[in-house]
């Protein structure tokens, strides 16, 4: 990858082939260790420190798979007030709440804090046991979006602008669902349902 990126065929690509080549031996390389403290944790609440971010996004793909299953099949859910949110801004903030509240340690959540070009990603999770971050974006489902502007979120929004510093390589782009069931196709303005 490395010679690739130094070819002068490929100056176009050489800093993706950098990337490449670093994100190889990242997961060649051996991970982090852990502290005393954070084997103790993991012997008595079986909850693993979160040390790269990958292994954030495992976290928070399966605290949101979570908040997930508990909308959909708890007895006792949030899903009425979610409802009833009326734009991103509420949701953000249950949201937030809902991931706090499964953090056990591992990482924090938090909202809107500015990037660099002036962008302020929705929901920023931070590991507290290493210097990396997921940028979550977040979509009020009954807001009318149709695909193309949800493609724009995802390519635009999410990964070129968000995942921008060092330590934030990774993204969840997360559609609330509220009532109503249908989106706005790219072709035309008939609505269609999930």
């Amino acid at each position: 990858m490395h010679r690739l990126a130094a070819d002068p065929v490929f100056a176009l690509r050489s800093h993706r082939f950098r990337e490449l080549a670093r994100g190889k031996a990242e997961r060649d390389a051996e991970g982090p260790a852990w502290t005393a403290d954070e084997a103790l944790k993991f012997h008595r609440e079986f909850t693993a420190p979160v040390k790269t971010g990958a292994d954030l996004l495992d976290v928070v793909m399966g605290v949101l798979g979570d908040i997930a299953q508990s909308l959909t099949s708890d007895d006792v859910t949030s899903r009425p007030l979610l409802e009833r949110a009326k734009d991103e801004d509420e949701v953000q903030h249950w949201l937030v709440e809902q991931i706090n509240a499964r953090a056990h340690g591992r990482f924090q959540a938090f909202r809107e804090a500015e990037v660099a070009t002036g962008d302020k990603p929705d929901v920023i999770i931070a590991s507290t046991s290493a210097p990396c971050q997921v940028a979550v974006e977040v979509k009020h489902g009954g807001m009318g979006w149709s695909a193309r502007d949800l493609e724009h979120a995802l390519r635009t929004q999410l990964a070129e602008d968000y995942l921008k510093p060092e330590g934030r390589r990774h993204g969840v782009l997360v559609i609330t669902h509220h009532r109503d069931r249908r989106w706005n196709p790219v072709s035309d303005n008939k609505r269609i349902s999930f």
